[in-house]
């Protein structure tokens, strides 16, 4: 179950591909252990050459193109790479009700924080 979230956690294009197989082929409330058939995944996976073992293991460079890239959530992708680093460190970040770390929320989708601590 877990590959399987971790796969579609870094899923693209056919990872929708695989879900819409999956229900012309019979899943259903696959989230649910007792309904789980990972042998059918992995039948429609072949079936589409989709390696989910590979694709739910898989790293991505700093550069690359990201599944997600084609979605306006409004955060700046150096924001969100140099928060990794830190976490990779284990520094957080004091959250913005309590000071702006300048994301790009705000600017990006020209909105401005609410709340306050």
């Amino acid at each position: 179950m877990s590959q399987l979230e971790a796969y579609f956690s870094r899923g693209d294009a056919n990872a929708s591909a695989l879900i819409y197989d999956m229900y012309k082929n019979g899943a259903y409330l696959e989230s649910w252990d007792e309904n789980l058939d990972f042998n059918l995944y992995e039948k429609i996976a072949g079936k589409l050459n989709i390696d989910i073992e590979k694709e739910a293991s898989r790293e991505f460079d700093v550069d690359d193109k990201l599944p997600w890239d084609d979605i306006n959530y409004g955060v700046d992708k150096s924001w969100l790479y140099a928060e990794y680093e830190k976490a990779k460190k284990a520094v957080s970040t004091v959250p913005c009700e309590v000071k702006c770390n300048n994301c790009g929320v705000c600017r990006n989708l020209k909105t401005r924080k609410v709340l306050s601590v």
